[in-house]
């Protein structure tokens, strides 16, 4: 059988499509399993792929993956982007998987998509759209947020441990952030994969020393491209609850801000209703391009982690390996200590 796994987005969705990558290679070991990341060669298909530096796990963690392209001669390949290419999937709710598998098909290679159609999908929301508004008004968030304090949020286990006798077209979850969906089971190939490269400059390294010495809490804002999901949080003064929480367990806690250029402005804007000593902060702004990496590295090596609901600001709270740390979510089902 074939497994293909799709692959995208910026580094942090990116790891988690390798969690996804392993698990099915470990679940299917007589299988063949290939990474699929075509987007990356269609930089039209949103101002949003621009952003990103590529597939950045290889470089940077020297993960050596099985890629699709490599069963196929330059030829077929470039037939196969082409046809992707033409159905321009952005404009149709982002279904890349139906086009992707279609063009897959036509060069001989036949898979099951395990995908939503994301067009229906859409189709479906749109026919619901009073729910959708009355679940995002200040009543419907009230209602939610009781209902996920007595309830507990556990996410089931992932899709990527279903044994499947069919070639699959599958992957990109981003499951394993969220409880219960078994990141557990593969945390050992985790753990001895994504080793970050030795800090080479003395600035990054500096910090490091410092965030040993005290007690740091790295925060990472996430704003910009990402305030359609994460503006509810701001709303809530979710960061000014979470530092309040900090403020109250750690002692002389010293907080490290990172994020995105609008984050980082979002937070300086904000400052004065922050619970924090401006002295108590350091802004890490410094690290940008292909070295962006290095501040999932540097939240890492913090003490304790607040995050917004980003990919990215998570694994640094993940790979943090303070056995008392304390990680902050803005959602109950994220993997995390906490959550207000």
């Amino acid at each position: 059988m074939v497994r293909v796994v799709h692959f995208e987005s910026g580094l942090g969705n990116q790891m988690l499509d390798y969690c996804d990558y392993i698990a099915i290679k470990k679940m299917n070991p007589n299988d063949k399993c290939y990474a699929e990341d075509m987007v990356y060669d269609i930089p039209e298909c949103g101002s949003v792929i621009c952003q990103w530096n590529g597939l950045e796990i290889e470089n940077i963690f020297g993960i050596q993956l099985n890629n699709l392209r490599t069963i196929f001669s330059d030829e077929q390949w470039n037939q196969i982007i082409d046809e992707v290419r033409s159905s321009k999937f952005w404009d149709k709710d982002w279904n890349y998987p139906k086009y992707i598998v279609q063009a897959l098909k036509h060069q001989g290679l036949e898979l099951h998509s395990e995908f939503l159609d994301f067009e229906e999908v859409a189709k479906k929301t749109n026919e619901t759209k009073w729910l959708k508004s009355f679940i995002r008004s200040d009543l419907g968030q009230s209602m939610k947020r009781i209902y996920r304090r007595v309830v507990p949020q556990i996410e089931p286990i992932s899709s990527s441990f279903t044994i499947k006798p069919y070639n699959t077209y599958e992957g990109h979850t981003l499951s394993y952030m969220f409880k219960g969906t078994g990141i557990e089971k593969i945390e050992n190939e985790i753990k001895t994969t994504f080793v970050f490269p030795i800090l080479d400059d003395k600035k990054n390294r500096d910090i490091v020393d410092e965030m040993r010495r005290v007690n740091s809490i790295a925060i990472h804002i996430r704003a910009g491209d990402a305030m359609s999901y994460n503006k509810k949080y701001f709303e809530r003064n979710y960061i000014q609850k979470a530092i309040r929480f900090m403020n109250s367990k750690v002692e002389n806690p010293k907080y490290y801000i990172f994020g995105n250029p609008d984050g980082l402005n979002w937070f300086r804007t904000n400052l004065y209703k922050m619970p924090i000593k401006e002295d108590n902060i350091v802004y890490v702004d410094w690290n940008s391009g292909d070295k962006s990496y290095i501040d999932m590295h540097l939240m890492s090596m913090c003490k304790h982690n607040i995050m917004l609901f980003s990919s990215f600001a998570w694994w640094g709270s993940y790979l943090n390996s303070n056995p008392n740390k304390i990680t902050i979510a803005p959602e109950p089902k994220m993997l995390a200590t906490h959550w207000f």
